[in-house]
């Protein structure tokens, strides 16, 4: 705290207090919905370690591929790992390919969140979802615009 509130609140807001505890709200808004009787910790103890397999991996291709000054300055370091994969002159220019994957990943994350919301308001108003999703959407759609501001004046 020798520079003040400041710097804390910009590097909390949004990214430290969205990220991690945001899954963790999507999930508990889910799990009651899963049916019941199904081996369900099973299913997610096997996705825990698939999931931490897969970043591991592909953290160590782009440690190697970039190196780690590189990786840990870099922006989208898998982009740019992406960017350089030729295979037999034909698999030439998969960055298209990966951001396509990539944009589709966070619309169906950004999906989820969504129903998530409605799911929630539904639990919380006792009101159907069904009168929820057009004005809960607007609103999303709204706030989106003016995001980009409220951080800035954060930062000030």
């Amino acid at each position: 705290m020798e520079e003040g509130w400041k710097p804390i609140l910009k590097a909390v807001i949004p990214d430290i207090v969205s990220f991690p505890f945001g899954q963790v709200v999507l999930f508990l808004v889910f799990y009651p919905l899963a049916q019941k009787g199904r081996n369900l910790s099973k299913a997610v103890i096997i996705t825990y370690i698939i999931t931490t397999l897969a970043l591991t991996f592909i953290n160590e291709l782009i440690i190697f591929v970039l190196g780690p000054k590189i990786a840990a300055s870099s922006t989208l370091p898998l982009l740019e790992t992406v960017q350089l994969i030729e295979l037999a002159e034909v698999f030439e220019r998969m960055d298209a390919l990966f951001t396509l994957l990539l944009f589709l990943g966070l619309i169906i994350k950004m999906v989820a969140f969504f129903n998530d919301a409605v799911i929630g308001l539904e639990k919380i108003t006792k009101i159907g979802f069904k009168k929820r999703v057009l004005p809960l959407g607007a609103l999303i759609y709204g706030l989106s615009f003016h995001f980009y501001p409220l951080t800035t004046l954060i930062t000030l």
